[in-house]
């Protein structure tokens, strides 16, 4: 399973160099797996008939992020968030992060690893 996130780069997320700080990436990355971790609950809920929705509490245990490339300010990035894992305790989640350049290639910016309490 796998939910992408599309953003634009704004300039206060830049750092001195003009590409997007590390720390942004790692907030982004934490909250976006957190988010397709909870879209994920949420469809299982509704495709075993539930009427409505309980979203457990969560908490991280571990993240860790891998930077490989500038995602610059003023572009798009694209945050490829997946949930690997998910057993009775931990769920373990992963990201992606693009930059898409002309002709549709696409840039492997950061790539993330979220372990979350269940």
């Amino acid at each position: 399973e796998a939910v992408t996130f599309r953003m634009m780069v704004l300039p206060s997320m830049a750092n001195p160099l003009g590409s997007m700080h590390g720390g942004a990436q790692a907030t982004l990355i934490d909250t976006l797996t957190s988010v397709a971790l909870m879209v994920s609950e949420a469809a299982t809920q509704l495709q075993a008939g539930a009427e409505t929705i309980e979203m457990s509490a969560t908490v991280s245990v571990s993240l860790l992020v891998e930077f490989m490339a500038a995602g610059r300010a003023g572009a798009p990035l694209f945050f490829e968030c997946s949930i690997d894992r998910s057993g009775k305790r931990l769920a373990f989640l992963g990201a992606k992060v693009y930059a898409e350049e002309t002709g549709g290639k696409r840039t492997l910016v950061a790539r993330g690893r979220h372990v979350k309490s269940i």
